[in-house]
C-alpha cells in the first residue's frame, strides 16, 4: 500500500512546512465539505473531492518563560 501521503493532492505542501507527514492524532476538525464535481471540473465529467480545514498542532520540547 502507498504511503497515503502520495494519495492526497498537495500533500507536498505539509511535508515543506512540518519536514514530514504530521500526525493527526490530535488533530480538530474545523470543516469538512464533500462534493460530487470540483470547482472547473468540466461539464458531465465527475470528479469527487474532500475539503477539509484541520486546526494541527506540532508537539515539541520548546517552552517558554511560563512554561508552555
Amino acid at each position: 500500500m502507498p504511503p497515503i501521503e502520495s494519495l492526497i493532492g498537495g500533500a507536498d505542501k505539509l511535508v515543506k512546512i512540518f519536514g514530514r507527514w504530521p500526525s493527526f492524532h490530535d488533530a480538530e476538525m474545523i470543516e469538512f465539505s464533500l462534493s460530487r464535481s470540483y470547482p472547473g471540473t468540466k461539464k458531465g465529467q465527475s470528479d469527487t473531492y474532500l475539503m477539509a480545514k484541520i486546526y494541527l498542532r506540532e508537539m515539541t520540547s520548546e517552552i517558554d518563560g511560563r512554561e508552555y
